[in-house]
């Protein structure tokens, strides 16, 4: 899977040859790699129970042989934004 990537607002990640997930500290046994995301994994919070129902009929999860395409939306929240 070859990463694109598009900046809306702010600096775009630079184009890597492949994307893999790691758990936890893994991260840290990849140097060579271009960049890496750190987070956590969260519920869907914006969608309503028969939208995430479709959505979960027709998509594969990351590891498997069939996926070939992933979404990640980078947030960095300012320190304004956690104290709302």
């Amino acid at each position: 899977m070859r990463v694109r990537g598009w900046s809306v607002l702010g600096a775009s990640l630079v184009a890597s040859p492949g994307l893999q997930q790691v758990e936890n500290d893994q991260s840290l046994e990849y140097p060579q790699a271009a960049w890496v995301l750190r987070g956590v994994r969260s519920h869907e919070r914006y969608t309503e129970r028969p939208e995430h129902d479709r959505l979960v009929a027709i998509q594969s999860g990351l590891g498997r042989p069939s996926t070939t395409a992933a979404v990640l939306i980078p947030i960095c929240k300012s320190e304004a934004w956690w104290a709302l």
